[in-house]
């Protein structure tokens, strides 16, 4: 109910018990019995109108437990996930208040471009396959509800190019870091006679949770089950500044990272906006998950959204979005693989969605014919990546320089460190006084510009090539898009001022883009 007043229909039957007990109490003291039929209508009234979603009564309720429970955010520790086997997978499965949960890491496509649409939206292929997960609620008599939650940011926090980068990729919908998670819930009370003839509530959980992941792969959208350890650290990422000690201040938690608040996306906006339209947003991290329920008239779905921000009182609420004044303590909870939900979810039909699985990647350039803006990740959650960068070394700290704005954290090799001075002004980019010193902290990309790259935990190691000969751009340019190419990604200057990136499936001719703002970071006095 997204209107201001309602009624609640469900505590009709409630509200008159009561009413009548309270009627017939006072008649019995010797009120008038006009006194007391008023007093009764009060009763029904302040338990059934609903001002907000709740009534009176409920609001009372609330207002009442909250300066208790302020300080016990997330409440009693879960009990701890258990590894548990099925056909050569470990599934971490926890049992909670009679709800097993487990949860599935979802990777995507590999190294998938997105391309940012003149009307606001971004495009790509690398999404979750809603028509593929929609039939899983229902599994052989389990009832299983599956929440798809992505959860990341728009760009880095912190550094000198963060603010510079927000500029350039502007009003567009883009995350710099993205992951993705199905959380899957199934009570066991509900789904009792599809567990009576299972070896074990585990076993026909981690059963569910394979199922889900395998046909995800399938369908080119690659998932791994989370074993107890993985589903553990991946709550602790939900739960974000939620995972400190924490105080709930009515319309959102409070920690001393900053604030979170969730919202629930209306109903009648679900299949009219975009849901990549919520990475518009200016906020510190976004977490939105779509909530897949089976019902007998088929899979319903809604929609969250969980916002953090350095101050809650600064964030401007969009109209689509619902408070959930009084029970953000709860809604905080319900990001963990428990049994607890958000409140108040606005349920639908199920559609797809085109939820894209992953991060928009690091701003390349755009494409050379309707000039739209091209992303790639260069990074990949399952495997380390090779990328190879044969370009003018300002195209090169260009790119260097845009994936620590995504929030990578960046080590530099290079005999010739004065051409990265300006580009190591940033906290997050560090360049290394000679080959074989360490990163005094851990990175998550390592740039080799002129020597060899070290032995060096990254998830990406960037190679930086020479400018190419003729002949030599050709050969790297047949190769990109095939098997034959020897990295992950290449990025091929060529000649006429134009690009060509090239995965191991596929290739696109791009041009670079330059911004007047970012020559102080490239050694350029300016820009035409």
């Amino acid at each position: 109910m997204s209107s201001l007043v309602g009624f609640d229909i469900r505590a009709l039957l409630a509200s008159e018990v009561v009413a009548a007990a309270a009627g017939l109490t006072l008649v019995w003291s010797g009120v008038a019995w006009q006194a007391a039929v008023a007093a009764a209508l009060i009763v029904v009234l302040a338990g059934t109108v609903a001002i907000k979603r709740h009534s009176p009564a409920r609001w009372l309720a609330l207002g009442g437990r909250w300066p208790w429970s302020r300080r016990k955010v997330m409440g009693a520790a879960l009990p701890a996930p258990v590894d548990t086997g099925f056909d050569g997978a470990v599934v971490g499965v926890r049992l909670h208040a009679g709800t097993l949960t487990s949860m599935i890491a979802v990777a995507g496509s590999s190294y998938t471009p997105t391309f940012l649409e003149r009307t606001r939206t971004a495009s790509t292929t690398n999404t979750v396959p809603m028509s593929v997960l929609a039939p899983l609620v229902d599994q052989f008599g389990l009832a299983v509800s599956i929440e798809v939650v992505s959860a990341g940011r728009r760009r880095a926090l912190m550094g000198i190019y963060a603010a510079l980068y927000e500029k350039i990729i502007g009003t567009r919908p883009v995350a710099g870091q993205r992951r993705t998670w199905l959380i899957l819930r199934v009570d066991v009370v509900k789904s009792i006679q599809g567990l009576a003839s299972r070896k074990s509530l585990f076993a026909a959980m981690a059963a569910a949770t394979e199922r889900c992941a395998r046909q995800l792969d399938e369908a080119g959208c690659r998932a791994r089950p989370c074993t107890a350890d993985d589903l553990i650290e991946a709550e602790k990422l939900l739960l974000g500044p939620g995972s400190t000690e924490v105080e709930d201040r009515w319309s959102h938690i409070q920690s001393a990272a900053g604030s979170v608040a969730t919202y629930v996306v209306q109903a009648k906006d679900l299949r009219e906006r975009p849901i990549d339209r919520l990475w518009i947003m200016r906020a510190n991290a976004v977490a939105h998950s779509v909530h897949l329920k089976p019902t007998e008239t088929g899979p319903q779905m809604a929609v969250s959204v969980r916002i953090e921000t350095v101050q809650h009182k600064d964030f401007d609420v969009p109209a689509v979005f619902s408070r959930i004044p009084g029970e953000q303590a709860r809604a905080l909870r319900a990001a963990r693989a428990s049994a607890e939900d958000v409140p108040h979810l606005e349920y639908v039909p199920a559609v797809d969605l085109n939820l894209h699985a992953g991060p928009s990647g690091v701003l390349l350039g755009r494409t050379v014919e309707d000039k739209t803006p091209f992303l790639l990740p260069l990074t990949d959650p399952l495997r380390s990546t090779s990328v190879s960068v044969a370009a003018n070394p300002t195209l090169v700290r260009q790119i260097v320089l845009r994936a620590e704005g995504t929030g990578e954290r960046i080590a530099i090799y290079t005999p010739n460190p004065m051409a990265w001075a300006n580009v190591g002004r940033s906290s997050r980019i560090w360049i290394a006084p000679s080959p074989h010193t360490k990163p005094p902290g851990p990175v998550t990309m390592i740039v080799a510009d002129g020597v060899e790259a070290p032995v060096i935990a990254a998830s990406t190691v960037i190679t930086v090539e020479p400018v190419l000969a003729a002949s030599e751009v050709q050969a790297r340019h047949t190769a990109a898009g095939t098997a034959d190419q020897r990295v992950d990604v290449s990025i091929t200057e060529h000649d006429n001022n134009q690009l060509t990136v090239g995965t191991q499936s596929e290739s696109w001719m791009i041009e670079p883009v330059y911004y007047a703002d970012e020559a102080n970071f490239l050694n350029e006095p300016s820009y035409a």
